[in-house]
């Protein structure tokens, strides 16, 4: 017996959770497992680890299976699927089928076309002029931080990016560096 039968695990922003699942035996011969592990997109893989992918379960004993979950290699908020599947020397239930999701949740910044987590690091260009004339292009990597930054998402020349980045301190913060 497997249980559960679908595995679903939430994470906020970065992060990783674990989960069990159990293979329990309720027969009187040894019960040997193998299991199988194909993500809804390859690309979107490793986000789930499995330990053991094989064992063999005593009768009437259970062995836990775990599972966890990173949002690691990911580089946008989403749901993502795939398929474990627990196969077995059992007559009855060679094999099960257990539907597994992952889903991650914020934060995140969207600067132009590109949609990141908060905490990583991303370029979008820039241009520099003086007096209207231009002096160079180049890219730039913001470290952003929710309480200092905001983005005005407006994009009112349509060129694809927002228009404006706003800085600000937290007002206890603000206090001090004003008296520095």
């Amino acid at each position: 017996m497997v249980e559960p039968t679908t595995v679903a695990a939430t994470i906020q922003g970065r992060g990783t959770v674990t989960q069990t699942l159990w293979i329990s035996n309720s027969g009187g011969a040894d019960l040997h497992f193998d299991l199988a592990w194909r993500p809804g997109a390859a690309a979107d893989s490793p986000w789930l680890t499995i330990a053991p992918l094989t064992g063999t379960v005593a009768g009437g004993a259970g062995v836990p299976v775990h599972l966890t979950f990173t949002t690691d290699p990911l580089t946008q908020a989403g749901i993502y699927t795939g398929l474990l599947t627990v196969t077995s020397n059992d007559a009855v239930a060679g094999a099960v089928a257990v539907p597994v999701t992952l889903t991650v949740v914020g934060p995140q910044l969207t600067l132009g076309n590109a949609a990141v987590f908060a905490d990583q690091t991303f370029t979008v260009p820039l241009t520099l002029t003086t007096n209207g004339t231009a002096v160079a292009a180049t890219a730039f990597a913001i470290s952003y931080d929710a309480a200092c930054l905001h983005i005005d998402a407006a994009d009112g020349n349509g060129d694809g990016l927002p228009d404006g980045l706003r800085f600000g301190l937290p007002a206890d913060v603000e206090k001090v560096a004003q008296l520095d």
